[in-house]
């Protein structure tokens, strides 16, 4: 069941990444820079206010929900007062944001979004009433609704953006009518599949039952706050607010972008790590979760280094061919971005060593960490910022993240010291850069150009794993729990075989 349920959650992962990938593609270059970074900068103040009114509710549900229903309690009697909170607040901050608006918008040193305020509080309404419902099914580990709906809103956004292609210009306004429409789409899915669930069976949830709920809540929602801190999104604001103008924030996003997408198709999700960790923890042990550590670094370190090498080396071309000529000045942005973040991100796992603190019991120090690493990120982002306006946004972010990371990773380290595979680090590295000083020189202008150097690259490092063969036996068995497959594939490298 474990191995069946990464495998569909990376599936539908890919899918649903991929499909957002096009979808911004497709803005960045329909709106053009100052387009779209003012429509970024909706969507991350849409985040950020949406964050300020959560109070933990979705996490609630996906900790509380399973619990309720195996207990047989009515669900309606649960969620529906969450969701009238919920949409109460999400309700009294539009209205305030309507009533004071000008004031507001010329706080934030950006008037021209005034015309378009009404659509980006309907845009906050149904953000918020979707974020919920989707709580809901993933609670209910309903990940086909999930899948569906989200495909469904980023289908009819492709759709629409190349209907209004025909036009001349594609309006902020236009492609917020289009997002609404998107978001409505979704909301109807899980309303309508809610509206069928059997949730008037079962004993009802008491309103005295809330405190203990509300107060878990509480610490989730501050949890979150923490990790806007360095999420994209804090940086969009910080840059929207210091920076004159919207091109900044489009530039950014573009050179970031990339990155943040590879990460979301290539690596095995958050969700997923911590639960194969809380797994191989409960059944084996300390020496199951270290197994379980050791293979998830070594799947970091092949899948994300090899491939930040190969973005930022061609970042001019990749970023010409799929944005345009107008956003040329985000290749210099991507590659600071990857040298900034190949480590942390590549070398050194991500945010696999916060899963591990999580599975082990120490989430507060991981929160600690976090808490620290984000107030660094804002406060170098703004001193950074007004001194190099898109480059120290990135360089504040790559500072804090290699922050991060690292005290993440001690953190374990003292805790429950596991072995860093450096045998099989170097080896791919190595391999890495043989491959790198073999094709690298090659030019590639165009997309099959750009296809055969990279299939090149990456057959040149496969060959040298498979002579090298770095993988243990430890390494197949674990992939053997996620897919037959990948254990074959992976016997291939390893000397076990």
């Amino acid at each position: 069941m474990l191995g069946k349920g990464i495998v569909k959650s990376q599936i539908a992962k890919l899918i649903e990444v991929s499909l957002s990938f096009v979808i911004s593609v497709l803005l960045t270059r329909r709106m053009g820079p100052d387009g779209f970074g003012s429509y970024s900068l909706i969507l991350g103040w849409i985040g950020f206010v949406g964050l300020g009114i959560s109070l933990g509710f979705s996490e609630i549900l996906n900790k509380y929900l399973p619990r309720l229903i195996s207990d047989s309690v009515q669900i309606s009697s649960f969620f529906l007062p969450l969701l009238v909170i919920r949409m109460g607040l999400a309700l009294i901050v539009s209205l305030v944001v309507a009533l004071f608006a000008p004031s507001l918008f010329s706080w934030l040193k950006h008037g021209e979004m005034l015309p378009y305020v009404n659509y980006i509080l309907v845009l906050l309404l149904l953000t918020q009433a979707c974020n919920l419902f989707w709580s809901f099914y993933i609670a209910r580990i309903d990940i086909g609704t999930v899948f569906l709906s989200h495909t469904l809103q980023q289908v009819i956004v492709i759709g629409a953006v190349f209907w209004l292609s025909g036009l001349e210009n594609i309006s902020l306004q236009s492609l917020l009518i289009v997002t609404c429409i998107a978001w409505v789409s979704g909301a109807l899915v899980y309303a309508l599949a809610y509206q069928g669930a059997n949730t008037r069976k079962g004993k009802k949830w008491g309103a005295n039952q809330f405190k203990p709920v509300l107060k878990f809540g509480l610490s989730a929602w501050a949890a979150a706050a923490i990790t806007f801190l360095l999420s994209e999104q804090s940086d969009v604001l910080l840059l929207g607010y210091i920076v004159q103008g919207t091109r900044s924030v489009a530039y950014y996003k573009v050179g970031t972008a990339l990155v943040w997408k590879l990460i979301g198709v290539i690596t095995v999700g958050a969700q997923v790590v911590l639960t194969s960790l809380s797994t191989l923890y409960a059944r084996e042990g300390e020496e199951g979760f270290s197994r379980g550590w050791r293979t998830f670094m070594k799947l970091s370190v092949l899948l994300v280094v090899p491939s930040y090498l190969l973005l930022g080396w061609y970042a001019p071309q990749i970023i010409t061919l799929l944005y345009g000529p107008e956003y040329v000045f985000s290749a210099l942005v991507l590659r600071l971005f990857v040298a900034l973040t190949v480590i942390p991100f590549g070398l050194l796992g991500g945010g696999l060593h916060l899963m591990a603190l999580y599975t082990v019991g120490r989430e507060r120090e991981g929160l600690i960490i976090r808490a620290i690493s984000g107030v660094v990120n804002v406060i170098l982002g703004v001193f950074l910022i007004s001194l190099h306006g898109v480059v120290g946004a990135v360089i504040a972010t790559g500072v804090a993240t290699f922050l991060g990371i690292s005290l993440e990773f001690l953190a374990l380290q003292r805790f429950s010291p596991q072995q860093y595979p450096w045998d099989f680090s170097l080896k791919t590295v190595a391999a890495m850069f043989i491959g790198a000083a073999l094709l690298f020189p090659v030019p590639a202008r165009t997309w099959y150009e750009l296809l055969g150097v990279g299939s090149a690259y990456g057959l040149v490092i496969g060959l040298a794993l498979m002579w090298w063969k770095p993988l243990a036996a430890e390494d197949c068995e674990m992939l053997g729990r996620i897919s037959p497959r990948l254990a074959t594939i992976a016997t291939w490298f390893s000397s076990a075989a």
